[in-house]
């Protein structure tokens, strides 16, 4: 790399507030590499932040951290109104119960496990609820998998093996 381009990127950490950038890698390729979740190399996104990116996509984090508070609010929303009414307070202390659950098992395993909705509550064909005998605790990578799949039965394993 040419010591002007080091001397640019060199320059963006420092107007941004931020030399420990610099310790970053340069580009994808060399985070790569490396084995880094992130690099710097000093350019503005489309946006106009100029922050480390994402390794792999070269996503700007900045813009990355955005769209996850969107989805996060938006997810949330989703919760708040498939929440049916006339669940009791026994039933809202067992849907506590089953994040609880899940972040203990997170923190046990040291594997990501996340709260699933067995029948989905966003999906072309059925809407679920978000009650006790709605959700079920997946791995992270399971819950990817899965995704936003209905098989159309109360169990729903249609999702495994593909």
């Amino acid at each position: 790399m040419a010591k002007q381009r080091i001397l640019e990127i060199w320059q963006a950490a420092l107007d941004a507030g931020h030399p420990e950038w610099v310790l970053l890698p340069y580009s994808q390729p060399d985070a790569e590499q490396a084995r880094k979740d992130r690099f710097f190399n000093g350019r503005a996104c489309s946006r106009g932040h100029v922050v480390p990116r994402t390794v792999p996509g070269g996503h700007c984090t900045a813009c990355e951290r955005t769209y996850q508070t969107q989805y996060a609010g938006v997810r949330r929303a989703a919760e708040i109104n498939a929440t049916p009414d006339w669940l009791t307070a026994d039933d809202h202390s067992e849907i506590r119960g089953v994040y609880t659950k899940a972040a203990r098992l997170t923190e046990a395993t040291g594997i990501p496990h996340h709260v699933d909705h067995i029948v989905p509550l966003k999906h072309p064909l059925v809407c679920g609820l978000h009650i006790p005998k709605n959700l079920q605790v997946l791995t992270g990578t399971e819950n990817v998998q899965k995704n936003n799949s209905f098989d159309g039965t109360l169990e729903n394993e249609g999702w495994r093996g593909k």
